[in-house]
């Protein structure tokens, strides 16, 4: 309400966040925090007060257009679907839509907005069905009830491990064996291979025995110390209490390694870079890449982002050593390690702490020092929601390669332009400059050829029930120049209707003028609408003047008749 006082006052900026500033002032000996976030603080309204700018004119014009057609119907209450749309698409609270149209008397429809409401929220929960944490199943909640868990030795670049099988659970049952070809999740009294969680996808591998072999194409943790092997039987016959030798694919491991603990260095940066409101958000790492959610109010800039990847990968060629430590949540808390705002921690907790830049609670399993990650590059930044941006990212191989597959394709365009990479973005530069005055060049003798053609085209003028009427095929190819040169027609002919037609492939365009004195008597768009079917299109405009456009060409010399018709019906 104060930013739409505000704009009819005249103040077209953000002015609210000076307001704050005040506040500040006044509470900071109470809330100390005001004052060392005031800057961050700012920002946000700031960025809030210029977002709602943008969309308040829009939803003003929306709502004076509605009022406008309610009173000339002689209604007075303002439908609730408009109220939800302005409500949810322009950010329009309702007692702030209620106070716009009280000036005019109109009432709100308060039932309809909570119907709309409600039947977004039922989209909502449609939508977010099966999209959140998989249901447990009941098989894994058995087993768990049951005593049965899994030790986790995977720590420490461990991916050799020897076990036994506790349990085999096939299609959502437990069964005492498995045959060859065969799909089956396995559970072992230890494993090395991590499952599923924190944004860490699982490991995979093989579970080796006398005679079989299981390949581990994915590990789950369903829950808490339940890890669970996804796999199917390559040979022999397994049978639950064998022992089995465990191998962590080593490579991926890595890989994933890599990514987790890039993801950490990502968070230092971007804290370093914008500020300690940075909170994640939420994460993926896998083989192939890093994603980072995190909480922030604008777009990062060019800048912003050069300066985080100058971070990032600084604090990696410095080959800090990655430390761990295993301590009781409370301890945890107290060394000021950072968590995430959601996340389910059990009252024992691992610290991951990389040198004095980044210290957080995680049960992922990361590089042994910064130096393995090799190099972090930030591929693409985005909004995911209000106030949430995501980072993807890729490291060491990956990274090389993006970096590699980026250079290929500047020397494939440099070499397009018969210049150097370095030297492209001038060279474009210049080209682009050059075609646009080119552009202009053609344009201004377009111009110069529709005013010769214009002179030619008089003498086609017929009167039609007392009105100059031209209608015309011309050859020219697109709706721009059509319409400049109807202008020059239209000046010439001082008073009067104009039709225009055109051909350009397998597209026809339609131009109608009609002269200021004949406006009240004839409407351009309305003529439009009649005649744009003819050549399998549509069109409208205002009354002085229409276009339209069709996909059938071939039908234009049936509109020219069909003109002379429509006037003198």
């Amino acid at each position: 309400r104060a930013a739409r006082h505000g704009k009819m006052l005249g103040i077209n900026k953000p002015f609210l966040y000076q307001c704050a500033e005040v506040v500040i002032a006044m509470m900071k000996d109470v809330y100390s925090d005001l004052e060392s976030k005031s800057s961050f603080i700012t920002k946000v309204i700031i960025n809030e007060e210029q977002r709602f700018m943008e969309t308040l004119d829009a939803g003003l014009r929306i709502l004076q257009e509605e009022t406008a057609v309610l009173k000339k119907a002689g209604q007075s209450v303002l439908p609730g679907s408009l109220i939800f749309k302005l409500y949810d698409t322009f950010g329009f609270p309702t007692d702030l839509t209620a106070d716009i149209v009280k000036r005019d008397g109109l009432t709100l429809d308060n039932d309809g907005f909570e119907t709309e409401m409600e039947q977004q929220r039922e989209r909502a929960r449609g939508a977010w069905k099966g999209s959140g944490e998989e249901a447990i199943g009941e098989c894994y909640l058995k087993l768990s009830s049951s005593g049965i868990a899994t030790d986790f030795c995977g720590y420490e670049g461990v991916v050799r491990a020897e076990s036994q099988i506790i349990a085999i659970i096939m299609d959502g049952k437990t069964v005492e064996s498995l045959a060859e070809g065969q799909e089956a999740e396995i559970v072992l009294e230890t494993t090395a291979f991590y499952g599923e969680s924190g944004g860490q996808i699982g490991d995979t591998g093989y579970l080796e025995g006398k005679d079989f072999v299981f390949v581990v194409q994915d590990t789950k943790k369903p829950v808490e110390k339940l890890f669970v092997h996804k796999g199917i039987v390559q040979k022999g016959i397994i049978k639950t209490g064998d022992k089995v030798h465990l191998i962590v694919d080593q490579e991926k491991r890595k890989a994933i390694q890599a990514n987790h603990s890039g993801t950490h260095i990502l968070q230092a940066a971007l804290k370093a870079v914008l500020g300690d409101h940075i909170k994640q958000s939420g994460s993926l790492v896998n083989t192939e890449r890093l994603r980072f959610d995190f909480s922030h109010f604008s777009k990062i800039t060019d800048e912003e982002l050069s300066r985080i990847e100058e971070i990032a990968n600084d604090i990696i060629r410095k080959n800090i050593k990655v430390v761990t430590e295993v301590c009781a949540l409370e301890d945890a808390m107290k060394t000021g390690a950072t968590a995430v705002f959601d996340e389910k921690y059990g009252a024992t907790v691992r610290i991951v702490k990389m040198g004095e830049m980044s210290m957080e609670l995680c049960g992922g399993t990361h590089v042994d020092r910064t130096g393995d990650i090799g190099l972090l590059k930030v591929l693409h930044e985005s909004a995911i929601a209000a106030g949430v941006r995501r980072l993807e990212a890729v490291t060491g191989k990956q990274a090389l390669v993006h970096v590699q597959q980026t250079e290929e394709e500047l020397k494939k365009a440099a070499g397009f332009f018969k210049t150097s990479p370095l030297e492209l973005a001038d060279r474009a530069e210049k080209l682009l400059k050059h075609t646009k005055e080119l552009e202009k060049e053609i344009e201004a003798l377009k111009g110069k050829l529709a005013a010769k053609d214009s002179g030619n085209l008089l003498g086609q003028v017929k009167e039609i029930g007392g009105v100059k009427v031209l209608a015309a095929e011309v050859n020219i190819s697109d709706a721009k120049t059509l319409r400049d040169f109807g202008d020059k027609l239209r000046d010439k002919v001082e008073s009067g209707i104009i039709l225009l037609g055109s051909k350009a492939g397998e597209k026809a365009f339609l131009l109608c003028m009609v002269t200021k004195d004949l406006a009240g008597k004839f409407h351009a768009g309305n003529i439009i609408k009649e005649l744009a079917p003819l050549v399998g299109g549509s069109g409208g405009g205002r009354p002085d003047m229409a276009q339209a456009g069709g996909t059938q060409p071939e039908n234009l010399n049936k509109v020219f008749p069909a003109l002379e018709n429509l006037l003198t019906k």
